[in-house]
């Protein structure tokens, strides 16, 4: 039988974390939340970046929706800003360099392009037929 009371029983592990237990488990932690960050940093941007393109592509259409409806004689080369962010610019460019004479009415290209701070350009190309 031993005398040796409870008190002096050799030192035991299960008292605690030691120091450097704490340091590598902070230093884990820390190495996943940067990566967490930069996870949802870009998934932010991502979305940021989205919200702006659809926005261009709205306005595209509506300029584009607009050329449609004007005259079909019409010729275009014109520009302006939506707001301070969305700049657009309207271009026509004909194609009846190889048609026959006798054709009445010539193919014209017809391009949007809209560009915006940090994107663009995002351009909409249409064809319209327009007497000669």
């Amino acid at each position: 039988m031993s005398n040796a009371s409870p008190d002096m029983a050799p030192f035991r592990r299960d008292r605690g974390f030691t120091l450097i237990e704490v340091l590598v488990a902070f230093t884990i932690l820390a190495f996943s939340l940067a990566a967490a960050y930069g996870v949802f940093s870009d998934a932010s941007r991502a979305v940021a970046s989205g919200e702006r393109y659809g926005r261009a592509l709205a306005l595209a259409e509506s300029r584009l929706a607009a050329v449609e409806a004007a005259r079909p004689d019409a010729v275009w080369d014109d520009a302006g800003e939506f707001d301070e962010t969305y700049r657009w610019r309207v271009a026509t460019e004909t194609l009846s360099d190889n048609l026959p004479v006798n054709v009445q009415l010539e193919p014209v290209v017809v391009s949007v392009t809209v560009n915006w701070d940090g994107g663009g350009p995002l351009i909409l190309e249409t064809i319209r037929l327009r007497p000669r």
